[in-house]
């Protein structure tokens, strides 16, 4: 039976906790002067001024100055009948400017993320974020000090749309999922799992859900919607649902929310259909009601309901896959249509509600090319702030307190598999961390001198000036050899930094630990400081393994390795590599300035980048500081150029010496090139001129495809001269420079 004065749902759902506000209670069976009461535990909240409009809809004042923020729950009491609707609203804190803006991700689930609803799933009393994926299943997350990850699921079935709410009608919130194997799911937490019903569904994909009482008889219903236009009605009879399709809005309904759209106290479904339409449908006591309120010039793709513009009536909002955001607002007698904003793609979801906890209602809107829009409606125009860059798709947005910390936050899911919490503070946070020391190594490195420098990262959501700190320490007398603070100022303009400190010299045989650190004052002091132990040798050798995949299938490279450790000793010849993708940096300037001769060899790599930018303008420094340098590599003209499939086979490419950014030409000589002119497993090679020798047969060992592609080089005589070739064609494949200091082979086996 239901009893005097049910309420079934409320506007608005949340308010900072320094005003008065009017709040609106929708149910059944309103008739007097009901008690109205916000009560969570610890604050009591009884409303004034209440209103029966009618019996299905009430008013009333409540002052929330003061309240604890935080999750309350709504009493209606009438001659001692009373009922109740759980955790319902939110008394947020309200933020005093300045307030500053910080981002993160929250989980990474591994696969594409989509629509997401907030609130008391598991009926605990606080606030969940759940949200469905193309992974077969809907997401939990809860806060308690850090974030909790659960998930719910139906099998092989991707969830598209998630909805919160007491759709069986026995006092407890439960989850709802709309699925790609055409059914609509429900999750009820059984207090230690979740129990799965399968409510049936469609002929197709169901797209989203909603749950209220649309129909005004007490009880909540569950409506949905499918790619075929259809809109259906879920209702509990005890064991399962009964469904009815009560609607068909022509294209698929990709958005469906609840609520009093029209402001006449009553709540009715409003539908974005793919064919640009947007829907009112209502409950005239008998039958139902469908009108098109408006008409976008896209395909709808998301509806939003509240009050946007703060006018203190609430609008219906609908996002399009013309980039565009609308407000469709009725004015007592029709529905009138404004463009809100745009973005520069495709947008994909929209809501309204106080993202800022500035006390007033902006629009958000999560758009495909990564961008999170936030509209805030100034009393004339709207305007828009690109709020956060997600560097991938935005599918699904909510906002609400999902962090249990009396504030409200937006959230964003997008298409890489990443939830981020987008929150506004009126306290400064930042995280300042050291990400790597970069130089000295943290390793066995040549003896000599190093220019101590790291990388440092800075999160925050302005300009930060701090302390770095740097400490090089003799492990053998346990004295500082260099001890230095520098001050670096960064921001969300500057991220990252490299920061350089003084010089030390590594003397040999002796171990050093550098630390550097910065303030510990921030949020994740566990980045603050970073420590590494490094052991100073005399090398002769330095040999760089630069193959990503490409090179040796033993390493070290024992062609190499053996002759070079017969020649000099084992102790004399320092290692490095292979590196484990092209973006990995080679051995800093300060390495191989310490050492005789850099090794430096590519093997068959022919992606781009062969070389990074920095490992260039490294070694064509080591050779203008007088350091010498093997540059070895079949393929390393066309990886460094972008030359790979712009010619035919066997066409001479011409290389202009006077370009500064022409680095084989500058740095080694290199004037023209023949490519691949070889396909074979083996060859022959011979040293001429000052390296002169027999022939030697050289077989490949490429741990790829085992070919070797040699490339025919010719010199820039005023610079260099051929020193390698291929006895059996006469092709040159390798060159040095006339002063020794570097050379380059076209050709390894």
């Amino acid at each position: 039976m239901l009893l005097a004065g049910t309420p079934t749902s409320i506007w608005p759902t949340n308010a900072p906790n320094d005003t008065t506000i009017v709040l609106r209670v929708y149910g059944i069976n309103f008739t007097g002067t009901p008690t109205i009461t916000l009560y969570n535990g610890t604050d009591t909240i009884i409303a004034t001024n209440v209103t029966v409009v009618n019996s299905n809809y009430l008013t009333c004042d409540i002052n929330l100055t003061g309240a604890s923020p935080g999750y309350y729950n709504i009493l209606v009491n009438n001659n001692e009948d009373q009922d109740s609707l759980e955790v319902c609203f939110t008394v947020i804190k309200k933020l005093t400017p300045p307030v500053y803006i910080y981002s993160k991700s929250i989980y990474n689930a591994g696969t594409t993320l989509l629509k997401m609803a907030l609130g008391d799933g598991n009926n605990d009393g606080k606030y969940e974020i759940y949200v469905g994926s193309w992974r077969n299943k809907i997401y939990q997350l809860w806060w308690d000090g850090s974030w909790n990850v659960d998930s719910l699921s139906a099998g092989n079935v991707l969830f598209q749309g998630v909805g919160l709410g007491d759709g069986n009608n026995d006092g407890d919130y439960e989850v709802y999922g709309t699925s790609n194997n055409y059914h609509l799911y429900q999750f009820r937490w059984n207090g230690s799992s979740w129990d799965t019903l399968d409510m049936g569904g469609s002929s197709t994909y169901m797209a989203r859900v909603v749950v209220g009482d649309v129909i005004r008889d007490g009880t909540f219903q569950v409506y949905s919607t499918d790619d075929n236009g259809n809109v259906f009605q879920f209702i509990y009879n005890g064991a399962g649902y009964d469904t009815t399709i009560i609607a068909t809005v022509g294209a698929a309904g990709k958005g469906i929310c609840i609520g009093d759209g029209d402001n006449d106290g009553d709540v009715e479904l409003y539908v974005a259909s793919l064919s640009g339409n947007v829907y009112q449908i209502s409950w005239d006591g008998s039958n139902w009601v469908i009108d098109t309120i408006g008409v976008g010039s896209g395909g709808m793709t998301e509806i939003g309901i509240g009050d946007g513009d703060n006018d203190g009536n609430i609008e219906i909002y609908a996002c399009s896959n013309d980039d565009s955001v609308y407000q469709f607002k009725w004015n007592g007698t029709a529905w009138e249509k404004s463009l809100v904003g745009y973005g520069t793609d495709k947008m994909n979801d929209v809501e309204v509600g106080d993202g800022d906890n500035d006390g007033l209602n902006e629009v958000y809107a999560g758009c495909a090319n990564s961008i999170l829009y936030q509209f805030e409606w100034d009393g004339s125009s709207w305007s828009d702030t690109a709020l956060f860059n997600s560097g991938f798709s935005i599918r699904g947005i909510g906002i609400g307190d999902g962090n249990r910390d009396g504030e409200n936050e937006i959230y964003a899911a997008c298409t890489d598999g990443n939830l981020y919490q987008i929150s506004y503070s009126d306290t400064f946070l930042f995280d300042a961390g050291v990400k790597e020391i970069v130089s000295p190594n943290d390793s066995i490195t040549p003896s000599g001198e190093y220019r101590v420098k790291a990388t440092i990262t800075y999160k925050g959501p302005a300009d930060l000036t701090f302390f770095v700190h740097a400490n090089v320490i003799d492990t053998t007398t346990g004295t500082s050899i260099l001890q230095e603070s520098l001050t670096v100022t960064m921001g969300p303009s500057l991220p990252e930094t490299l920061l350089t400190f003084g010089t030390v010299n590594l003397a040999e045989n002796v171990t050093y630990n550098t630390v550097v650190y910065v303030p510990g004052n921030d949020t994740f002091p566990q980045n603050d400081t970073i420590s590494i132990f490094t052991t100073a040798k005399r090398i002769l050798i330095l040999y760089v393994e630069d193959a990503n995949g490409y090179g040796a299938p033993v390493h070290p490279d024992t062609i190499w390795q053996i002759p070079l450790v017969n020649l000099l000793g084992a102790d004399r010849i320092l290692w490095m590599g292979p590196t484990a993708d092209e973006n990995e940096d080679g051995p800093t300037l300060d390495e191989m300035k310490n050492v005789d001769l850099v090794i430096w060899n590519c093997y068959d790599y022919y992606s781009e980048p062969q070389l990074t930018t920095n490992d260039t303008i490294n070694i064509k420094q080591l050779v203008a500081d007088g350091g010498k340098i093997w540059l070895i590599g079949q393929d390393i003209y066309y990886s460094l150029f972008s030359k790979k499939g712009n010619r035919e086979k066997g066409e001479p490419i011409k290389i202009d010496l006077k370009a500064q950014s022409n680095f084989l030409g500058t740095t080694f000589g290199l004037e023209t090139i023949y490519e691949d002119y070889l396909y074979e497993l083996n060859m022959n090679i011979m040293g001429i001129g000052e390296a002169l020798s027999d022939t030697i047969y050289v077989e490949s060992d490429f741990e790829y495809d085992g070919y070797l592609y040699p490339d025919s080089v010719g010199p820039d005589i005023s610079i260099a001269h051929p020193i390698l070739i291929d006895p059996d064609s006469n092709f040159v494949i390798g060159i040095a420079r006339n002063d020794s200091l570097a050379a380059f082979w076209a050709a390894d086996g």
